[in-house]
């Protein structure tokens, strides 16, 4: 199994080597008593992870998901809090499936996703591992949902970035940056269908996000909210026709001037945030 990790980081062309690896190593595995050691039986699991992310790097998403699958019905059978990696590596076969199969089973995609996130829900404050593989369990199941016109899917893509997003500045509050460009990707999904769904919200969204010290004084983060708002401000200055008294009207401008205040509120954070 270790030789199949090495030769994924070789490159391409070494990916049939380490599917051949994984292979051996599998088959080496299921030769032992398995039952009578869950660390055993974690090790083959991991080897079908493994196996299962090298099929992907040589684009056999098929396989991948079938690797995979495999994986997650070795790893769930064991007894999850006994060892954190058990718990760590059934999620991640759990959330590279979900994304193996958003291009075609997004329903599915989305209940794999979710099963990850129940598992990782009293644990994502524990240890900077299990937030990681939360926030991508996260990605997952908000693209999973194709959000468009609909109400309850919006909210429930909202509900589920705020979330990942609090876990993520829980972290930095400790001085963990390592899931930043995590959330980053998180926070821009975010603000994404705030635009797009509920710009009356997106200031809020933003400047909440951006509460956060290191966040704020982060260039990256600064950037992706000030463009977030600027492009939501752009869509409010279409030609449109505002009514006195009309709920429609009445919100398109509350909404402008949030945006507004919140524009200026991060101009000013960024005049004086410390330099690079």
């Amino acid at each position: 199994m270790n030789r199949g990790n090495a030769l994924q980081k070789i490159g391409t062309e070494s990916l049939p080597s380490a599917i051949e690896a994984y292979n051996r190593a599998i088959a080496l595995f299921c030769t032992l008593p398995l039952p009578s050691d869950p660390a055993l039986g974690n090790h083959l699991g991991a080897a079908w992870l493994n196996r299962g992310h090298a099929l992907l790097l040589a684009n056999q998403p098929v396989s991948a998901a079938e690797s995979f699958e495999e994986a997650i019905g070795q790893l769930e059978a064991l007894p999850l809090d006994a060892n954190p990696h058990y718990r760590l590596n059934l999620c991640g076969a759990q959330v590279n499936l979900a994304h193996v199969l958003l291009g075609t089973e997004p329903a599915r995609a989305r209940t794999v996703a979710q099963a990850a996130l129940t598992l990782l829900a009293e644990v994502e404050r524990s240890h900077p591992a299990f937030a990681e593989m939360g926030l991508r369990a996260r990605r997952a199941f908000v693209m999973s949902l194709g959000v468009d016109q609909e109400q309850s899917l919006v909210s429930a893509a909202t509900d589920a970035i705020e979330a990942g997003l609090g876990v993520a500045q829980h972290w930095e509050n400790q001085g963990v940056i390592a899931l930043r460009p995590l959330a980053l990707r998180l926070f821009r999904l975010g603000a994404q269908l705030y635009r797009t769904h509920q710009p009356h919200f997106l200031a809020e969204f933003v400047l909440e996000t951006l509460s956060t010290p290191t966040l704020a004084a982060d260039a990256e983060w600064r950037t992706a909210a000030e463009e977030a708002v600027t492009l939501a401000l752009l869509d409010l200055q279409e030609p449109r026709t505002f009514s006195v008294g009309d709920t429609a009207s009445e919100r398109a401008l509350e909404t402008l001037r949030s945006l507004r205040a919140a524009q200026a509120e991060l101009a000013a954070r960024g005049r004086s945030a410390p330099s690079a």
